[in-house]
């Protein structure tokens, strides 16, 4: 969160959209979540606000989750607040402020999104742990030598930098022990037995799509990088895919009605831009105005609720 004064509007819009563009870091970057940046309404934006920019992304509910927000104030609060400043030309003038914050709801929002019937997923670069090494206990066995072999992986990923962990407790069965770690969303498995020991291998076990690779001791710092790489980078390309795949185009208000009471998801529809309409739309459909899209191109339509003139796509969705 933060809260900015500036010289002029000029400077506070860019500060305004640079915050908006680290939340857009935050989702797409580490949290593996494709959103949509845009505008808010004049009725949707913060009340305070001159112009209020927003991060949405869609959960699998077809909901939108309004992810994080960053605002223009103008001088909407310097001038009642008199805080003002001696400009370059010697004379009292008004702050320009800005406002911008992202809240736990991301946590939901990283949970609903990438977590299944297995439990979470943790993208790798977020994850506290990222690979869990498993030894494989064999009753009346010598175990001194299988846990000196994952001892040695461990040192080896800690001194690549990978946040590891060793899970050597003989109390809980190896099947309990994998699903523990699958519940808290690791991104890697790492399973040692007697083969894997003696032949100087690892067997690797991605957490979201459950491929398990096994390969030599001599390699497995590039491939277990590149398993985590690849786990970050499938969790964002199926992010893209859902969000894809959920984002419709509705040219009539019938079309929009029957989309927002079966699948739901993100719309892309003319509006008018007038709040009566919007009020209306909402009422009758649960859906609001999530936001006009920076990239939103001026075009000529009919707004889908009322059938005046539009001239841009705005996108719309059932929110929480």
């Amino acid at each position: 969160e933060g809260h900015t004064a500036h010289e002029t509007e000029d400077e506070a819009i860019k500060m305004a959209m640079t915050a908006l563009d680290w939340y857009r870091q935050i989702y797409e970057d580490y949290f593996a979540m494709k959103v949509i940046l845009g505008t808010k309404s004049a009725t949707e934006k913060f009340a305070g606000a001159k112009t209020t920019f927003t991060v949405e992304a869609l959960m699998p509910d077809g909901k939108a989750l309004q992810g994080a927000t960053s605002h223009n104030l103008g001088q909407n609060f310097s001038k009642p607040f008199d805080i003002h400043f001696q400009n370059r030309e010697g004379k009292e003038d008004y702050v320009w402020q800005t406002s911008w914050g992202l809240s736990t709801r991301s946590l939901g929002g990283l949970v609903l999104t990438h977590g299944d019937d297995q439990g979470l997923i943790l993208p790798p670069k977020i994850a506290p742990v990222q690979a869990i090494i498993i030894p494989i206990f064999k009753s009346g066995q010598d175990d001194h030598e299988l846990l000196a072999y994952c001892g040695e992986l461990l040192e080896a990923f800690a001194n690549a930098g990978i946040r590891a962990r060793l899970d050597s407790r003989k109390e809980e069965s190896v099947g309990r022990k994998f699903n523990d770690w699958e519940i808290k969303g690791i991104p890697v498995r790492i399973e040692i037995g007697t083969a894997e020991t003696k032949e100087r291998t690892v067997t690797i076990v991605r957490r979201d799509t459950g491929e398990k690779t096994t390969i030599a001791r001599w390699g497995v710092l590039v491939a277990l990088q590149k398993s985590l790489a690849q786990v970050q980078s499938g969790l964002l390309a199926k992010s893209q895919m859902f969000l894809t795949e959920h984002t419709h185009d509705a040219d009539s208000y019938e079309e929009f009605k029957k989309i927002m009471s079966t699948t739901r998801g993100f719309i892309r529809a003319f509006w008018c831009e007038e709040s009566e309409c919007e009020a209306k739309i909402k009422e009758e459909t649960k859906a609001t105005t999530r936001c006009l899209p920076l990239e939103a191109k001026v075009e000529q339509g009919t707004c889908v609720g009322c059938g005046k003139s539009a001239k841009h796509r705005w996108v719309f969705a059932q929110s929480y």
